[in-house]
């Protein structure tokens, strides 16, 4: 922190069910206030949202929610949100933000990420959207421009 950064809000994240591990322990039923680095992993929960076997316009609800399950028994493309509707739907989204998100493919067909306007699939060899039958794979959306006129890039992470 700096002295031009006093006076200044600064957001918090609120947490429930805390696990403390390490040297110690430590238990509250109250606030729990952390200073200094604090090192690990967060997982948020987890909403899974199980489709229908069908083509699909993904809501960013849903993507939030983390899983998106399909059962494709044929060939299935799932449609991402818009760029528009992905901005309104994460909190104080601007140029870098992200969100990652799985999509689990339970059939024999393949299921292929397409893009919502103005949100551009960064594809190096044209098959990085598909999703082939009975696995799993983790995309990100990264915020490129979070304008009146926002676009997001989506990468597949794995």
């Amino acid at each position: 922190m700096s002295v031009s950064d006093f006076g200044k809000v600064r957001p918090s994240l609120q947490v429930s069910n805390v696990e403390v591990q390490g040297h110690g322990s430590a238990s509250t039923s109250g606030s729990v206030i952390a200073t200094g680095q604090i090192s690990g992993t967060f997982v948020p929960s987890l909403t899974v949202t199980a489709l229908s076997d069908a083509l699909a316009t993904l809501t960013a609800a849903q993507l939030l929610g983390g899983l998106i399950s399909i059962p494709a028994s044929a060939d299935r493309a799932l449609t991402t949100p818009t760029a528009a509707l992905l901005k309104a739907a994460i909190p104080r989204c601007k140029v870098g933000s992200t969100l990652a998100f799985v999509v689990q493919n339970t059939g024999a067909s393949t299921a292929t990420m397409t893009a919502g306007t103005n949100v551009t699939i960064i594809d190096t060899n044209n098959t990085s959207k598909q999703v082939a039958a009975n696995t799993s794979a983790k995309f990100g959306l990264y915020c490129t421009d979070a304008g009146t006129t926002p676009t997001f890039s989506l990468y597949r992470l794995n």
